[in-house]
Order: C-alpha cells, then structure tokens, then sequence
C-alpha cells in the first residue's frame, strides 16, 4: 500500500497503511483522524513535518517491506483458496468416477449375461441333439423288438 497525501485548502489529508500510524502520529501528533474519509487530517503549518516523515519512510524501505508482506499475504490466501478449489475439484472428479462405475456396472452385467445365455443356448442344443440321438435310437431298438421273425429253417 501507498501513502497518499492530497493537498487541500487547510493543508493536506493522508492515508496511510495502518503499520505506520503509530510512527506518524509520533512525528505528527496534530494530525486528527477523520473517520468519515478514513484519512489524517493536517494543518498548513505542518507540511514541512510530513514533507521530513516522508522522506524518512521512504529512506527506511517499510514501504517496499509492507508490500512485499502484503504480496505474501495475498499469496498465502490465494494458496489457500487454491486448495479449496482443489479439495473440491478432486471431490467432483471422485463423485464423476463413481457415477461413471454404476452406470459400466450394469452394461457388464449384461454383456455376462449375454455370454452366459449364450453359453446355455449351446448347452440346449447339444441336450436336444443327444436326446434326439437317443430317442432315434430306442425308436429303432423299439422297432427291432416288434418287427416281425422270420422262421428260421432247418
């Protein structure tokens, strides 16, 4: 954050980041605070005070610090909303995952079923087939029995 002086008819208003009040209020201890416009209120006869305050707060490189503080800052909340974000994907992917499975679960079941009815259609057939053979063959044991003898000569 910057400092921000506006010159105004009485002198000047500033705002500053809130670190450095207790040290201006020090170095200008008749700046009044006006909460309505949320700046320190300055007479005329102390722009030469703030002029010196200025200086030395740019000399000393907090300005540059509390930037650099109020980067990291941002940082780590963004790194935290970042995670949250995240959390969230990572649960709506699972969630997809899962409806993805039930609805492959019963196409499987299907396709097993298919292949085992399959599988019983064969087994049908070939049941069918040896009964067949079968009852073809007792038919013919059945005409054998009843056809009729021929006398045999001696």
């Amino acid at each position: 954050m910057m400092i921000n002086v506006k010159k105004t008819t009485a002198g000047a208003s500033v705002s500053l980041p809130y670190p450095l009040r207790d040290d201006f209020r020090i170095a200008l201890p008749s700046a009044k605070w006006n909460p309505e416009r949320k700046t320190w209120e300055l007479g005329s006869q102390d722009m030469r005070q703030l002029d010196g305050w200025l200086e030395k707060i740019e000399a000393s490189g907090l300005l540059e610090e509390l930037a650099l503080f109020k980067e990291a800052e941002l940082s780590a909340r963004d790194l935290e909303q970042l995670q949250i974000s995240f959390g969230r994907i990572e649960l709506q992917i699972m969630s997809e995952q899962s409806h993805v499975r039930r609805s492959e679960e019963p196409k499987a079941r299907a396709v097993a079923l298919r292949v085992a009815l399959e599988a019983r259609r064969l087994e049908l057939a070939a049941a069918i087939a040896a009964r067949e053979v079968s009852e073809a063959a007792r038919q013919r044991a059945r005409e054998d029995i009843e056809a009729p003898t021929v006398p045999i000569v001696t």
